[in-house]
């Protein structure tokens, strides 16, 4: 939807020095180096441009602005490898290709960043050290003096500032520097002293088997119990409080792994227990599956990447909702990196955490089974 939003807008707008539309692909795959050097020249131009947004060449829309489709496509790691060994310091921009109402197209991506550039020697119709700039809706040659302004302008350029803060079940009215939480180390019977759970009903009786029954009722309420424990439930708060806007944001977040330790978006958690199988609840977790989230383990590290989309100047974003499960009192902080196109280096945060962990007696078959009567009943 944030495509098409984007789209949408950029097809509103007209030509200028951050947009350009294209109805055939640029000329690459086997061609001489005069028809490469139109794509060298254009990503130059607009990389130099006097804008204050990110600038867009967008493939598949004719003069009447009208999205005819993508032609051909063209992979971006041989764009990058292209268009950044020929020229004096590495230019950020991606390409893609989206589908925009059922059409694909192209989009080039140049955001802010500081200046000039130019080819570090001659290539097709681009000359040596030529600084290509992009006025209104043509490509010129920068003067002396406008080269000079661009250095300059470097230093002040509008930049996203982001600033990160953690949160607990509360919310983000509670977000802050750092987490506290308590949590109990609760210790269940093992498995293997956990009865089957079995139909006690009259009709059993006579040899009546209900076969929706589920046997594995009690052990399952013994894990959720005592995930449910052991679980903090946190989110993060991006703000940006510089004057640009921050796009495709990118968060990974890490922390050092321990036995029975466990980061989890929504859909890991242990489902709800029931005492039958139903062909619908059966498949239901306790969460959603969002794929803004991805979890991921080794023997070191549990990692969460998160992914946010733009953040406007002023504007702030939370994430989904994540969970510890059994979080060790050793656990001091976690490692969070934020990468976005605007930026000039990743970030890095070190977020403080304490945790207290309590160990209540250990709970008895007995017991548990009590519970899980109990818990049959509130459902």
């Amino acid at each position: 939807m944030e495509d098409e939003a984007l789209l949408d807008s950029l097809l509103y707008r007209g030509e200028g020095d951050a947009l350009d539309f294209k109805k055939m692909q640029y000329a690459f795959e086997g061609a001489d180096d005069n028809h490469k050097s139109e794509l060298l020249k254009d990503i130059l131009a607009f990389a130099n441009a006097w804008r204050d947004t990110t600038a867009y060449i967008v493939i598949g829309v004719n003069d009447a602005r009208e999205v005819v489709g993508l032609d051909k496509d063209i992979d971006d790691s041989r764009l990058q490898q292209f268009i950044n060994g020929k020229v004096n310091r590495p230019i950020r921009f991606h390409y893609r290709s989206l589908l925009y109402k059922g059409t694909t197209i192209g989009i080039y991506t140049i955001p802010l960043q500081d200046r000039p550039f130019f080819s570090v020697r001659d290539f097709g119709k681009v000359a040596a050290e030529a600084v290509y700039v992009r006025r209104g809706s043509a490509t010129a040659l920068a003067k002396p003096d406008e080269i000079a302004k661009m250095g300059a302008a470097a230093v002040q350029a509008h930049r996203p500032r982001l600033s990160m803060r953690i949160f607990g079940a509360d919310g983000e009215v509670s977000a802050s520097e750092s987490l506290a939480a308590v949590v109990n180390d609760l210790r269940i019977p093992e498995a293997s002293e956990i009865p089957d759970h079995v139909d006690t009903s009259p009709a059993s009786r006579f040899g009546l088997t209900d076969h929706f029954m589920n046997e594995d009722y009690f052990r399952q309420v013994a894990a959720y119990i005592r995930q449910r424990e052991g679980l903090v439930k946190f989110g993060l708060l991006i703000e940006n409080l510089g004057d640009a806007y921050a796009d495709d944001v990118k968060l990974t977040f890490r922390v050092p792994a321990s036995e029975g330790f466990q980061l989890m978006a929504g859909d890991d958690l242990e489902r709800t227990p029931r005492t039958h199988w139903d062909a619908v609840r059966s498949h239901r977790w306790s969460g959603t599956v969002d794929p803004s989230v991805e979890i991921s383990s080794n023997a070191d590290t549990l990692t969460a990447t998160i992914w946010l989309g733009k953040i406007h100047a002023g504007d702030r974003r939370t994430t989904v909702d994540l969970y510890f499960s059994h979080p060790p009192a050793s656990l001091s902080h976690a490692d969070v990196t934020v990468h976005a196109d605007q930026l000039k280096a990743p970030l890095s945060f070190s977020i403080p955490l304490s945790f207290q962990v309590n160990t209540p007696p250990q709970v008895t078959v007995e017991q548990l089974l009590e519970i899980a009567h109990r818990f049959d009943e509130s459902e």
